[in-house]
């Protein structure tokens, strides 16, 4: 080829080139045959001018734009309509040779190649898919974009960065909703067109229908819905239902109002349920209904379409693909719950990023994990109470709550109370996993310190019966609250304990709690969180030096900010086994200081204490009761200690014999 002359392609618009096919008539008024200006075709691919068809989004737009004659030679199946010259018949990807053909017999063909590009296909079957124009309903999103950008500034997002992020920036984006479809199945679109003058007709209900057909409505579907006809009243022709049905994200977006049967059902009243208070979905529905909900809310009633909503991810299959039966990749459910139970489930999920927007993989060892710990943990305590209480009698039928001056009692009140407010305020903020993440915090510390060191308050061997009745009403009372409070999230564990504790009939038709804002004592906590850092450390530096707990301590020192109050001093020894807990000096942080020396071990204590662990042990193999006395075979004891170990183990006769023995009174 021969390069005559170089010069911008916009010196071609406006010219008119010779038609490849002219079958086909131009009305007044249209272009056809004319190069225009697009900023969609580049340099880059192709010689930079490219003819145009209706068959593409980007073509079509530039078609209407530009005032260019609308060809359409393919029908909805994809075939050529027959009156085409040359190629009707023939189905529109066999064409393309047969074109090709034609144009190259004619010299109209440069060349010719094939050149690798992208298509849409079906997303179920693969079917090749073209981009194939149709006549439809629209709502002008255009006009009502300011009055939804406005509402939305009323809707409480969780997360909060939905609101203004990928919602309000896919409003803004938005184009014009196609709400029509040309199927069989699907609402009517319930337009009547006049034949003559094109007149339509809406009726807003089966009344006026009827009235205007002269016809009794049995069925709004098709094809029956299609024989009414109604008169037009501008030119007295017939008018027929336009043949399009809605898009079902038309019903969807109508949910609060077809919920109610409103407007058609008088006795509701607009005010009085919309908008409505929550609704949630997964991500994918802040393009879909929680979209078409805000633009019929605002087209209809000018408000938004609900006043709370929670968005929650994508939960994916273990190999992060998403879940499928092809794939295999996730745990049979109906397993899941008949093995580990619905509340766990309910744990698991609720617990999760998926509730704070973010997509997980489904994990079948998470799911297992909730019932090993929180659920376990919670189970052990109530049955540790329960227990005890049956030993003592505890009767909750004679139960009348008083305040504790038991320190253990006073923190774990105020712990509980804290539970009330900062789960209440999760919970109000649709902040699930704030709210599970306080309630499991919450159980481990009702497990591993107050019920861990309030176990020598009750049973047989414990002495003082006061302390003993403070511990149960204070124990049954953060049970009964704690039940209330987890009930929304573990609904089965949380019934069993409270109508197990209370005889009440439900958790769930229980008030939700109230907390008590002077049992929360801030000072309490921290200090009683400093002892147990304490603790840890005393526990850090037996285990490095192989000193088992069980043996006694005489004296340990401590540094820190401040001195412990005597109460939680106390407590903590009992928690260290040291017998002198003595502050040394002040210090930034606190930390233990001491000898591990045999010389500063009671060993004699720990003696005792190891015989009292193996006396239990056995106890418990031979299944005694809680408060089963038995009697006692032992080679020998610490003497000193012999009235401790009588009263913790519950022995009623200790006598020296060759081997240990534990002997149950009714087999003696």
């Amino acid at each position: 080829y021969e390069i005559i002359e170089e010069f911008k392609g916009k010196k071609l618009v406006g010219r008119k080139f010779e038609p490849h096919y002219d079958y086909y008539k131009i009305e007044p008024g249209e272009k056809a045959f004319e190069i225009i200006g697009g900023d969609f075709v580049t340099a880059e691919e192709g010689t930079g001018v490219v003819t145009i068809a209706v068959y593409g989004e980007e073509d079509l737009e530039a078609m209407q734009k530009n005032n260019i004659h609308v060809e359409m030679h393919v029908d909805e199946e994809g075939m050529i309509k027959r009156d085409i010259p040359k190629f009707g018949g023939m189905f529109y990807l066999a064409a393309n040779k047969a074109v090709n053909e034609d144009l190259s017999s004619r010299g109209l063909i440069y060349r010719d190649e094939r050149i690798p590009h992208n298509v849409p296909v079906c997303w179920r079957c693969e079917t090749r898919l073209y981009y194939a124009p149709l006549n439809a309903w629209f709502v002008d999103i255009q006009k009502l974009k300011p009055l939804m950008k406005k509402n939305n500034e009323k809707v409480n997002w969780f997360p909060r960065h939905f609101k203004n992020g990928r919602f309000l920036k896919s409003l803004e984006s938005a184009p014009d909703w196609n709400i029509s479809r040309n199927r069989y199945w699907g609402s009517p679109v319930p337009v009547w067109e006049c034949e003559k003058c094109q007149e339509r007709f809406v009726p807003g209900s089966i009344a006026e229908l009827e009235e205007a057909s002269g016809s009794k409505i049995s069925d709004l579907h098709k094809p029956e819905i299609d024989e009414v006809i109604v008169k037009c009243k501008k030119c007295g022709s017939n008018s027929i239902r336009t043949p399009e049905v809605l898009d079902s994200w038309i019903e969807a977006g109508s949910a609060s109002f077809a919920e109610r049967h409103f407007p058609f059902e008088k006795s509701e009243k607009l005010e009085d349920f919309f908008p409505p208070d929550y609704i949630a979905e997964y991500t994918g529905q802040i393009r879909a209904w929680f979209y078409v909900l805000h633009v019929i809310g605002a087209a209809l009633y000018g408000s938004n379409a609900f006043r709370n909503v929670s968005v929650t991810g994508v939960i994916l299959g273990n190999d992060g693909r998403k879940m499928s039966k092809n794939y295999g990749n996730y745990p049979d459910p109906k397993m899941m719950l008949e093995t580990y139970g619905g509340d766990a489930l309910r744990l698991y999920l609720m617990g999760s990023p998926v509730m704070k927007g973010e997509d997980i993989l489904i994990s079948e060892e998470q799911y297992k994990m909730q019932v090993r710990g929180t659920f376990l943990i919670l189970w052990n305590v109530y049955n540790f109470f329960v227990s005890y209480a049956n030993v003592d009698k505890f009767q909750i039928s004679n139960f009348k709550f008083q305040i504790s001056n038991n320190v253990l009692d006073k923190w774990i009140l105020s712990l509980t109370n804290r539970l009330i407010a900062e789960v209440t305020e999760a919970l109000d903020n649709y902040d699930t996993v704030a709210a599970i993440i306080r309630i499991q915090e919450f159980v481990d510390n009702l497990s591993t310190w107050y019920i861990r060191r309030s176990r020598d308050r009750v049973g047989s061997s414990a002495e003082d019966d006061t302390d003993k009745k403070l511990f149960y009403e204070t124990t049954f009372a953060v049970l009964a609250t704690l039940s209330k409070i987890f009930a929304p999230i573990a609904p089965f564990i949380s019934e069993e304990i409270f109508k197990n504790l209370t005889g009440e009939n439900s958790v769930h038709l229980a008030d939700w709690p109230d907390y008590d804002r002077s049992l929360i004592d801030e000072d309490l906590e921290n200090e009683m969180k400093t002892g147990r850092e304490l603790a840890s450390q005393v526990h850090m530096i037996r285990k490095t030096n192989s000193v088992p707990i069980r043996i006694p301590l005489k004296v340990m020192s401590y540094s820190g900010p401040n001195q412990l109050s005597e109460e939680i001093l106390n407590v903590v020894k009992d928690e260290m086994n040291v017998q002198d807990l003595r502050f040394d000096k002040k210090a930034n942080i606190y930390t233990v200081e001491g000898d591990i020396n045999l010389k500063n071990q009671d060993q004699v204590a720990g003696e005792t204490r190891d015989i009292i662990r193996k006396i239990q042990a056995e106890r418990k193999n031979l299944g005694t009761s809680l408060d089963e006395k038995v009697d006692v075979e032992l080679p020998d004891w610490p003497e000193r200690f012999e009235e401790e170990i009588k009263r913790k183990a519950l022995v009623d006769k200790l006598t020296k014999a060759d081997e240990f023995r534990v002997l149950r009174k009714n087999n003696a």
